[in-house]
């Protein structure tokens, strides 16, 4: 990704492709080709747009974030990393005994339901389908989905 940033240093077209697409109808000068060069070369793995934009004092009335990401990841400049469920222990014995750490009740009372996911999640734990997929299966937006799978417990994620 980073030669791909190099390369559109050096390209003047996509440059200006670049900040014309990124930049909000007559904003055109609130956004350097330096200053988008910069962004581009400040997205991380494992942090969240939301925190990108707070850290790189975005201003979001003047710049679309969202074209930023799309213009980048279609020229190869940014890259889209996918996080990956995967159940540890054997899914057999994940149905018959699942963890107890999650509760459906909240009461702390001692006799608390496991929390139980339905089959067909627990089958696509298996490290071949990806939380956005998952979410999508079962209407659940990402937020709540890895709170069940973490409540349920025995889930590792790879991030590819």
């Amino acid at each position: 990704a980073q030669a791909r940033v190099k390369d559109v240093m050096r390209n003047g077209w996509l440059q200006r492709e670049c900040h014309a697409y990124v930049t909000r109808d007559g904003q055109a000068g609130t956004v350097s080709l330096e200053r988008l060069i910069q962004l581009y070369a400040t997205v991380r793995q494992r942090r969240t747009v939301a925190e990108w934009i707070v850290d790189n004092c975005i201003d979001v009335e003047r710049f679309d974030v969202r074209r930023f990401i799309v213009f980048g990841v279609l020229h190869g400049m940014l890259r889209r990393v996918h996080c990956f469920p995967v159940l540890c222990a054997s899914v057999e014995s994940a149905k018959k005994e699942p963890s107890r750490k999650g509760s459906n009740s909240g009461s702390g009372s001692g006799d608390e339901e496991p929390l139980k996911l339905e089959p067909r999640v627990v089958a696509m734990l298996d490290g071949t389908h990806h939380l956005d997929e998952i979410c999508v299966a079962e209407n659940k937006d990402a937020a709540v989905m890895r709170g069940l799978l973490d409540s349920y417990g025995g889930i590792e994620y790879v991030h590819l």
